[in-house]
């Protein structure tokens, strides 16, 4: 049982970060219980954690765009980034691009202050899940190359390589081969 040790011993904050711990590594956690702790507790994080445990449990990207700004405020960025992360996504499913590209960009600010951290709710939004095989083909050698070159090396005409760049950029809520370099978070040498 997760935080069952910590609750054994009386430590509350320990147990409501367990349980959030293990929910947002895919785990299933009593979502009442952290409510519970977030009433006993009464803290911002206590609050960010039971908010952001009601957004991913019912795909509510408000609630997680909520706990992300208190988690970045209390300097928590990875959480923050996991968070906003998953927003993003769920605005994406929703048709929500300009939504969507706010809070990739957020995430991905967040994320840059995590040192390189990879964790499953990070993972969520990868470009594999947005993208068919063809347009990631040409959204990665994109940031190096350019369209004449992406012809040549996938056998296609540059109009075909120049559509798929142009559905990747709808499809990523991009308009550049340097925001593209920058989502992917690849040097344009």
């Amino acid at each position: 049982m997760p935080g069952g040790q910590a609750r054994g011993i009386g430590l509350p904050t320990v147990e409501a970060l367990a349980r959030y711990d293990v929910l947002r590594l895919g785990g299933d956690t009593d979502r009442h219980r952290l409510d519970e702790l977030d009433a006993m507790l009464a803290t911002p994080m206590s609050r960010a954690l039971t908010t952001a445990a009601r957004g991913l449990q019912q795909t509510n990207s408000e609630a997680l765009s909520a706990a992300a700004e208190t988690f970045a405020h209390l300097d928590q960025h990875l959480l923050a980034a996991e968070a906003t992360t998953c927003a993003a996504g769920i605005y994406r499913k929703a048709g929500l691009a300009s939504q969507a590209a706010l809070a990739r960009e957020r995430a991905a600010a967040l994320h840059r202050q995590c040192e390189g951290a990879v964790t499953p709710l990070l993972n969520r939004e990868q470009i594999s899940h947005v993208l068919t095989r063809r347009e990631r083909e040409v959204a990665l050698l994109a940031v190096r190359h350019t369209s004449r070159t992406i012809a040549t090396l996938l056998g296609l005409s540059i109009a075909t390589v120049n559509n798929a760049l142009a559905r990747v950029y709808t499809k990523l809520g991009i308009s550049s081969r340097a925001q593209l370099a920058d989502l992917l978070n690849v040097s344009r040498e």
